[in-house]
Protein backbone atom coordinates (compact mmCIF):
# COMPACT_ATOMS: atom_id res chain seq x y z
CA UNK A 1 0.00 0.00 0.00
CA UNK A 2 1.44 3.45 -0.92
CA UNK A 3 2.44 5.77 1.90
CA UNK A 4 -0.16 8.27 3.09
CA UNK A 5 -0.18 11.71 1.49
CA UNK A 6 -1.85 13.25 4.52
CA UNK A 7 0.53 15.27 6.68
CA UNK A 8 -0.22 17.83 9.33
CA UNK A 9 -2.93 17.93 11.96
CA UNK A 10 -5.19 20.29 9.99
CA UNK A 11 -5.18 18.08 6.88
CA UNK A 12 -5.91 14.98 8.93
CA UNK A 13 -8.89 16.80 10.44
CA UNK A 14 -10.10 17.69 6.93
CA UNK A 15 -9.86 14.04 5.92
CA UNK A 16 -11.88 12.95 8.94
CA UNK A 17 -14.42 15.69 8.23
CA UNK A 18 -14.90 14.38 4.69
CA UNK A 19 -15.62 10.92 6.12
CA UNK A 20 -18.27 12.50 8.35
CA UNK A 21 -19.62 14.63 5.49
CA UNK A 22 -20.13 11.64 3.21
CA UNK A 23 -21.88 9.75 6.00
CA UNK A 24 -24.18 12.74 6.63
CA UNK A 25 -24.83 13.03 2.90
CA UNK A 26 -25.99 9.41 2.73
CA UNK A 27 -28.25 9.95 5.77
CA UNK A 28 -29.71 13.12 4.19
CA UNK A 29 -30.31 11.26 0.94
CA UNK A 30 -32.20 8.51 2.76
CA UNK A 31 -34.29 11.08 4.67
CA UNK A 32 -35.11 13.02 1.48
CA UNK A 33 -36.09 9.82 -0.30
CA UNK A 34 -38.28 8.80 2.67
CA UNK A 35 -40.01 12.20 2.63
CA UNK A 36 -40.73 11.95 -1.10
CA UNK A 37 -42.02 8.40 -0.77
CA UNK A 38 -44.31 9.46 2.08
CA UNK A 39 -45.64 12.34 -0.01
CA UNK A 40 -46.29 9.88 -2.84
CA UNK A 41 -47.77 6.97 -0.88
CA UNK A 42 -48.82 8.55 2.43
CA UNK A 43 -50.64 11.72 1.34
CA UNK A 44 -50.66 11.16 -2.44
CA UNK A 45 -49.91 14.83 -2.93
CA UNK A 46 -48.33 14.27 -6.33
CA UNK A 47 -51.64 12.96 -7.74
CA UNK A 48 -53.39 16.31 -7.30
CA UNK A 49 -50.47 18.69 -6.86
CA UNK A 50 -49.72 19.12 -10.56
CA UNK A 51 -46.98 18.03 -12.96
CA UNK A 52 -44.39 20.39 -11.46
CA UNK A 53 -44.72 18.87 -8.03
CA UNK A 54 -44.49 15.38 -9.54
CA UNK A 55 -41.25 16.40 -11.26
CA UNK A 56 -39.82 17.73 -7.99
CA UNK A 57 -40.74 14.56 -6.06
CA UNK A 58 -39.43 12.08 -8.63
CA UNK A 59 -36.38 14.24 -9.30
CA UNK A 60 -35.61 14.35 -5.56
CA UNK A 61 -35.78 10.55 -5.37
CA UNK A 62 -33.34 10.27 -8.29
CA UNK A 63 -30.99 12.78 -6.65
CA UNK A 64 -31.18 10.83 -3.38
CA UNK A 65 -29.91 7.71 -5.14
CA UNK A 66 -27.11 9.68 -6.80
CA UNK A 67 -26.18 11.27 -3.46
CA UNK A 68 -25.83 7.83 -1.86
CA UNK A 69 -23.56 6.66 -4.67
CA UNK A 70 -21.53 9.88 -4.46
CA UNK A 71 -21.17 9.46 -0.70
CA UNK A 72 -19.68 5.98 -1.07
CA UNK A 73 -17.36 7.20 -3.85
CA UNK A 74 -16.23 10.09 -1.64
CA UNK A 75 -15.49 7.77 1.28
CA UNK A 76 -13.44 5.42 -0.89
CA UNK A 77 -11.56 8.29 -2.58
CA UNK A 78 -10.73 9.87 0.78
CA UNK A 79 -9.61 6.59 2.36
CA UNK A 80 -7.49 5.47 -0.59
CA UNK A 81 -6.22 9.03 -1.20
CA UNK A 82 -6.92 8.55 -4.90
CA UNK A 83 -6.40 11.96 -6.49
CA UNK A 84 -8.27 11.29 -9.76
CA UNK A 85 -11.24 9.67 -8.01
CA UNK A 86 -11.41 12.55 -5.56
CA UNK A 87 -11.50 14.90 -8.55
CA UNK A 88 -14.43 12.94 -10.01
CA UNK A 89 -16.16 13.13 -6.62
CA UNK A 90 -15.62 16.90 -6.55
CA UNK A 91 -17.09 17.32 -10.05
CA UNK A 92 -20.17 15.18 -9.33
CA UNK A 93 -20.73 16.93 -6.00
CA UNK A 94 -20.56 20.32 -7.73
CA UNK A 95 -23.24 19.29 -10.22
CA UNK A 96 -25.40 17.83 -7.45
CA UNK A 97 -25.14 20.98 -5.34
CA UNK A 98 -26.13 23.26 -8.23
CA UNK A 99 -29.06 21.01 -9.14
CA UNK A 100 -30.30 20.69 -5.54
CA UNK A 101 -30.13 24.44 -4.90
CA UNK A 102 -31.76 25.25 -8.26
CA UNK A 103 -34.71 22.94 -7.57
CA UNK A 104 -34.99 24.29 -4.03
CA UNK A 105 -35.14 27.89 -5.30
CA UNK A 106 -37.71 26.94 -7.95
CA UNK A 107 -39.94 25.17 -5.39
CA UNK A 108 -39.70 28.05 -2.91
CA UNK A 109 -40.48 30.64 -5.60
CA UNK A 110 -43.50 28.66 -6.85
CA UNK A 111 -44.83 27.59 -3.44
CA UNK A 112 -48.09 29.55 -3.70
CA UNK A 113 -48.64 28.35 -7.25
CA UNK A 114 -48.22 24.73 -6.19
CA UNK A 115 -50.76 25.20 -3.39
CA UNK A 116 -53.19 26.86 -5.81
CA UNK A 117 -52.77 23.98 -8.27
CA UNK A 118 -53.68 21.45 -5.56
CA UNK A 119 -56.71 23.53 -4.58
CA UNK A 120 -58.00 23.94 -8.13
CA UNK A 121 -57.45 20.25 -8.94
CA UNK A 122 -59.44 19.20 -5.87
CA UNK A 123 -62.20 21.69 -6.71
CA UNK A 124 -62.53 20.28 -10.23
CA UNK A 125 -62.63 16.69 -8.98
CA UNK A 126 -65.36 17.49 -6.41
CA UNK A 127 -67.48 19.37 -8.95
CA UNK A 128 -67.30 16.50 -11.44
CA UNK A 129 -67.67 13.73 -8.87
CA UNK A 130 -71.25 12.77 -9.73
CA UNK A 131 -70.59 13.04 -13.48
CA UNK A 132 -68.01 10.28 -13.43
CA UNK A 133 -68.04 6.60 -12.68
CA UNK A 134 -67.51 5.72 -9.03
CA UNK A 135 -64.48 3.61 -9.90
CA UNK A 136 -62.71 6.46 -11.76
CA UNK A 137 -59.33 7.59 -10.53
CA UNK A 138 -60.52 11.09 -9.60
CA UNK A 139 -63.50 9.84 -7.62
CA UNK A 140 -61.37 7.27 -5.84
CA UNK A 141 -58.94 10.04 -4.89
CA UNK A 142 -61.74 12.28 -3.57
CA UNK A 143 -63.07 9.43 -1.45
CA UNK A 144 -59.57 8.70 -0.19
CA UNK A 145 -59.00 12.36 0.79
CA UNK A 146 -62.35 12.63 2.57
CA UNK A 147 -61.77 9.39 4.45
CA UNK A 148 -58.15 10.04 5.43
CA UNK A 149 -58.58 13.66 6.51
CA UNK A 150 -62.12 13.18 7.86
CA UNK A 151 -63.52 16.02 5.78
CA UNK A 152 -66.42 16.49 3.37
CA UNK A 153 -66.63 18.60 0.22
CA UNK A 154 -64.52 21.67 -0.37
CA UNK A 155 -65.77 23.81 2.51
CA UNK A 156 -68.23 21.41 4.13
CA UNK A 157 -71.02 18.91 3.42
CA UNK A 158 -73.19 21.68 1.89
CA UNK A 159 -71.04 21.42 -1.25
CA UNK A 160 -72.78 18.10 -2.00
CA UNK A 161 -76.38 17.59 -3.01
CA UNK A 162 -75.95 14.01 -1.86
CA UNK A 163 -72.77 13.44 0.17
CA UNK A 164 -70.84 10.32 -0.91
CA UNK A 165 -70.21 7.50 1.52
CA UNK A 166 -66.71 8.79 2.26
CA UNK A 167 -68.25 11.87 3.92
CA UNK A 168 -69.81 9.78 6.68
CA UNK A 169 -68.03 9.07 9.89
CA UNK A 170 -68.86 5.48 10.67
CA UNK A 171 -66.65 5.31 13.74
CA UNK A 172 -65.89 8.64 15.39
CA UNK A 173 -65.09 9.53 18.98
CA UNK A 174 -64.81 5.82 19.84
CA UNK A 175 -68.42 5.07 18.92
CA UNK A 176 -70.41 4.03 15.88
CA UNK A 177 -72.16 6.93 14.17
CA UNK A 178 -73.66 7.93 10.84
CA UNK A 179 -72.63 11.58 11.16
CA UNK A 180 -71.24 13.56 8.26
CA UNK A 181 -67.84 15.21 8.60
CA UNK A 182 -68.41 18.92 9.15
CA UNK A 183 -64.98 20.12 8.05
CA UNK A 184 -64.21 20.94 4.43
CA UNK A 185 -61.28 19.31 2.61
CA UNK A 186 -59.96 22.46 0.94
CA UNK A 187 -58.36 23.98 4.08
CA UNK A 188 -56.82 20.62 5.01
CA UNK A 189 -55.39 20.04 1.53
CA UNK A 190 -54.07 23.61 1.39
CA UNK A 191 -52.41 23.24 4.79
CA UNK A 192 -50.80 19.89 3.96
CA UNK A 193 -49.63 21.00 0.52
CA UNK A 194 -48.05 24.11 2.00
CA UNK A 195 -46.43 22.04 4.78
CA UNK A 196 -44.87 19.42 2.51
CA UNK A 197 -43.74 21.97 -0.06
CA UNK A 198 -41.98 23.85 2.75
CA UNK A 199 -40.38 20.63 3.96
CA UNK A 200 -39.18 19.84 0.44
CA UNK A 201 -37.44 23.11 -0.30
CA UNK A 202 -36.09 23.43 3.26
CA UNK A 203 -34.54 19.94 2.93
CA UNK A 204 -33.10 20.80 -0.48
CA UNK A 205 -31.56 24.04 0.84
CA UNK A 206 -30.06 22.26 3.86
CA UNK A 207 -28.57 19.53 1.66
CA UNK A 208 -27.26 22.06 -0.88
CA UNK A 209 -25.43 24.19 1.71
CA UNK A 210 -24.03 21.06 3.35
CA UNK A 211 -22.68 19.99 -0.04
CA UNK A 212 -21.12 23.43 -0.47
CA UNK A 213 -19.21 22.87 2.77
CA UNK A 214 -18.14 19.45 1.52
CA UNK A 215 -16.89 21.00 -1.73
CA UNK A 216 -14.68 23.47 0.15
CA UNK A 217 -12.99 20.77 2.23
CA UNK A 218 -12.68 18.28 -0.63
CA UNK A 219 -10.96 21.01 -2.68
CA UNK A 220 -8.51 21.62 0.16
CA UNK A 221 -7.74 17.90 0.47
CA UNK A 222 -7.42 17.53 -3.31
CA UNK A 223 -4.93 20.40 -3.48
CA UNK A 224 -2.96 18.87 -0.62
CA UNK A 225 -2.81 15.46 -2.37
CA UNK A 226 -1.63 17.03 -5.64
CA UNK A 227 0.99 19.09 -3.86
CA UNK A 228 2.29 16.05 -2.01
CA UNK A 229 2.39 14.02 -5.24
CA UNK A 230 4.39 16.75 -6.97
CA UNK A 231 6.85 16.83 -4.11
CA UNK A 232 7.27 13.03 -4.20
CA UNK A 233 7.84 13.07 -7.96
CA UNK A 234 10.43 15.83 -7.69
CA UNK A 235 12.11 13.95 -4.84
CA UNK A 236 12.25 10.76 -6.94
CA UNK A 237 13.85 12.65 -9.84
CA UNK A 238 16.46 14.67 -8.00
CA UNK A 239 17.43 12.08 -5.42
CA UNK A 240 18.27 9.66 -8.29
CA UNK A 241 16.32 6.85 -6.64
CA UNK A 242 16.42 3.62 -8.69
CA UNK A 243 12.66 3.14 -8.95
CA UNK A 244 9.66 5.44 -9.11
CA UNK A 245 5.96 5.21 -9.91
CA UNK A 246 4.12 8.46 -10.52
CA UNK A 247 0.68 6.87 -10.37
CA UNK A 248 0.99 5.66 -6.77
CA UNK A 249 3.34 8.42 -5.58
CA UNK A 250 5.89 5.86 -4.39
CA UNK A 251 8.97 4.26 -5.84
CA UNK A 252 8.34 1.13 -7.92
CA UNK A 253 9.68 1.60 -11.45
CA UNK A 254 12.98 2.57 -13.16
CA UNK A 255 13.74 6.24 -13.67
CA UNK A 256 16.56 8.03 -15.48
CA UNK A 257 19.12 9.51 -13.14
CA UNK A 258 19.23 13.30 -13.13
CA UNK A 259 22.45 15.04 -12.19
CA UNK A 260 22.37 18.50 -10.67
Amino acid sequence: MPPSNVTGFQTKCIKQFLYLFNFVQVVCAVCLCALCLYIHFGVRLDTYGGDKLCFVIYGSVAMSVLMCVTGFVGCYATRSEHVNLLGVFFAILTGLMLTVLSIGVAVAANRNRLVYTAQSTLSTMVQEYHNKDKSSTDNELVDWIQTKFQCCGLNGPDDWKLPPHSCYCHFCNDKLTIDVHSNGCLPVVSRDTNLYVRLLYSSLFAIGFTQLLGLVYSMKLLRHFRKQRSRRNIHCVYSAEPECNYANNNCSGKLLTTTL
